[in-house]
């Protein structure tokens, strides 16, 4: 009995050995492909650098920032003379519609959907146009920056840099951001932000909008504009008997 109950503990005990073993073997072979990430980027001088982290960072990029955002504070400005223009425009042409013919007042409405529509495809001409010239911005250093990635991997000893946002997964010492930023900001501090009136600007700006300022404007009066009777009956009750509309 004695024999028979230590002969299965011995059993018992080599399966649990087993058991172990394949767990351990499992752990090794984690352990392995987690060194081996590690060992393929050292081995092969692989380096990560942040594109996001330098566009936040970097010098040359803070100074298109800001003059991407001086443009767009001075279009608001700009603009919002002429949306206080119109919406006062409006207010009045509101409160005058008892007094005015209705032919008279269908014209000033239809003019000042005009204007209000003109004054929409300005806004958002001109708001198109600091987004081209942040994109001109960019694209004018982008020889520093393809230098500064070269200079980067020289200085690492690096033979393959790869994007952080593109990576699955790297160490923290593979992380060259930090020397990326150095070196730019070295190379260059500001960018040529172009006037939103240079022809580069103006001209790629009209392929890509074209304003439809007259047919919003006819679509919207249309909408708008009573039937033949509804006009006549509207006029005549409007007015006194011994005058027509076009007599005022």
């Amino acid at each position: 009995m004695t024999h028979i109950t230590t002969h299965k503990l011995a059993c018992a005990c080599s399966k649990k050995g087993c058991i172990l073993k394949g767990i351990g073997a499992l752990a090794i072979v984690g352990a392995i492909g987690f060194l081996g990430v590690k060992a393929f980027l050292w081995e092969n001088n692989v380096i990560v650098v942040d594109m996001n982290r330098v566009k936040q960072t970097a010098q040359v990029y803070q100074s298109i920032l800001l003059e991407q955002r001086k443009s767009e504070e001075a279009l608001k400005v700009r603009l919002s003379v002429d949306l206080k223009a119109l919406q006062k425009a409006d207010q009045e042409l509101t409160e005058a519609k008892s007094k005015l013919a209705p032919a008279d007042f269908r014209q000033r409405a239809e003019k000042l959907q005009m204007q209000a529509a003109a004054f929409q495809n300005q806004y958002q001409a001109e708001a198109n146009q600091i987004v081209l010239a942040t994109n001109i911005a960019i694209q004018s250093v982008q020889t520093q920056i393809s230098e500064a990635i070269k200079q980067t991997a020289e200085k690492t000893g690096a033979k393959v840099v790869l994007l952080r946002e593109a990576t699955l997964y790297y160490d923290n010492a593979a992380d060259e951001t930090d020397t990326l930023i150095s070196i730019l900001d070295g190379l260059v501090q500001k960018a040529d932000y172009p006037d939103l009136n240079t022809p580069s600007v103006t001209q790629q700006n009209s392929k890509e909008m074209t304003p439809n300022t007259e047919s919003a404007a006819v679509q919207a009066a249309e909408k708008d504009k009573p039937t033949e009777k509804n006009a006549k009956d509207t006029s005549s009750s409007a007015q006194p008997t011994s005058q027509t509309p076009e007599n005022n």
